[in-house]
């Protein structure tokens, strides 16, 4: 059974969006760690270590195209790279929990943080055209428009206090 906000709204959607930023959240710490973790060793060699250990041939071209791509890494840029994803676990991780809390504050930030990603996405799409971009952009836009809809159509049904998320005294 579907729960619903005060209004009537479901609930769902809400949570489905909160549950895919705590998804990118679990993805960028994994990540983050990944890179701290082959900062002072071979990453190539890593990378093929690994791949052995969850079972992915060691022959594909695939795993030989990035571990090439990796033998170039500097320390410094593993270091940034962990830095960068520890940085957008931690905003996804205030959307996601937010959203998941129903908090109107959540949603507005959201709205901002997925619109600012749109330019880039666009840029990177112009760039190099790839299905998986083209539907990251158009999940944002998507995600962005319905908070829209949701956060306008409520205004001017409940006090300020209330829009914001924040309890009264």
């Amino acid at each position: 059974m579907e729960k619903h906000d005060r209004n009537g709204r479901s609930d769902t959607v809400l949570r489905i969006i909160a549950a895919l930023k705590l998804v990118k959240v679990a993805v960028l710490l994994a990540l983050g760690i990944a890179a701290l973790v082959v900062v002072h060793h071979d990453p190539p060699d890593v990378l093929v270590r690994a791949a052995n250990i969850v079972g992915v041939d060691p022959e594909s071209r695939h795993l030989h195209a990035l571990a090439s791509k990796l033998g170039g890494v500097s320390t410094k840029h593993l270091e940034e790279a962990s830095f960068g994803s520890f940085f957008y676990a931690a905003l996804f991780a205030v959307e996601g929990v937010g959203l998941w809390m129903k908090k109107r504050w959540a949603e507005y930030f959201t709205i901002g943080i997925t619109l600012s990603f749109v330019p880039i996405e666009i840029y990177e799409l112009a760039r190099r055209f790839s299905a998986v971009k083209l539907i990251t952009l158009g999940l944002n836009v998507a995600i962005a428009v319905y908070l829209i809809v949701r956060v306008t159509s409520e205004r001017g049904r409940r006090p300020a206090h209330a829009r914001l998320g924040i309890a009264s005294r």
